[in-house]
């Protein structure tokens, strides 16, 4: 269950990014697009484990509500905290591009971001695995 919910966000992130993205960043901005990225994670990932508990009170523990609210809740963080690598990625671009030095400026700033964001994708499955192993064991929470 755990390796469908992140190909049902990541499968949402890459039609996003896609489809979406561009037409949006174009329209708002990219600082205004990864500020409205981040506002709705604020909500749902706090709510989430309320909403999970609400459904698991009045339904089975494997009951299609709760698929479906773990799916959607990973959807929307998933498209929304991923389209923000890409909105960095640009921010970057663009403060970059107004160098005199831009040409390797650029190629610097991207290896650097590209660099980072392999880190942190790299290192998040291993910490959250480590986190829900520590969970289960009883030795948090």
């Amino acid at each position: 269950d755990i390796g469908m919910t992140f190909v049902v966000g990541s499968t949402f992130l890459m039609v996003f990014c896609t489809v979406c993205f561009a037409p949006i960043a174009r329209g708002i901005g990219a600082r205004s697009t990864w500020y409205l990225s981040w506002a709705p994670c604020l909500v749902v990932i706090p709510f989430f484990p309320h909403w999970i508990a609400e459904l698991l009170a009045r339904d089975a523990p494997r009951g299609a509500d709760v698929r479906l609210a773990n799916y959607a809740t990973q959807a929307i963080v998933s498209v929304l905290m991923g389209s923000s690598f890409v909105t960095i990625q640009l921010m970057i671009n663009q403060h970059v591009a107004t160098r005199p030095d831009a040409t390797t400026a650029l190629a610097l700033a991207n290896g650097w971001l590209t660099s980072s964001q392999c880190f942190v994708r790299a290192v998040s499955p291993v910490v959250t695995g480590a986190m829900f192993n520590a969970g289960m064991a009883g030795w948090i929470g």
